[in-house]
């Protein structure tokens, strides 16, 4: 069970944000522990992922781009995502800080489609993390 802590009023705000923008959820994709090397490298084994669902997150579409020669399109999200929500998350993989929770994951389930994590960030103030930035990509064709 997690411990309960006073938070700081940015932290209290980025969560009500969640919410009150419409609140969306998301999968991320944390590997599991697997045959390492050059077998997983090239594919010859496929990666074994848990997933985590994180909700309430915001979901931004920042660029949707196509390439015409190779007939793909790749399009990139960015997911807001307040400390309080990424506490209630942490504990079930034994995880206790949020950006190295986040950097371990290796993409983001969102409307059906996988993105692959390219980024993550955070904003602070007065020493502490109340939101968190992931930057995600998903190439189709």
């Amino acid at each position: 069970m997690a411990v309960e802590r006073r938070q700081p009023a940015l932290a209290r705000a980025a969560n009500a944000m969640m919410r009150a923008l419409g609140g969306s959820a998301i999968k991320l994709r944390i590997p599991v522990a697997s045959i390492g090397g050059t077998q997983r490298e090239l594919g010859i084994v496929p990666a074994v992922f848990q997933e985590a669902e994180v909700a309430p997150v915001i979901v931004r579409e920042t660029i949707t781009s196509a390439d015409k020669k190779v007939g793909a399109t790749e399009a990139e999200i960015e997911v807001l995502i307040s400390s309080t929500t990424l506490d209630g998350v942490m504990p079930g993989f034994g995880a206790t800080d949020g950006r190295a929770f986040l950097n371990g994951a290796e993409q983001v389930v969102y409307a059906g489609q996988v993105f692959v994590i390219t980024e993550v960030s955070e904003d602070r103030f007065a020493g502490v993390a109340y939101m968190y930035h992931v930057t995600a990509v998903a190439k189709s064709k």
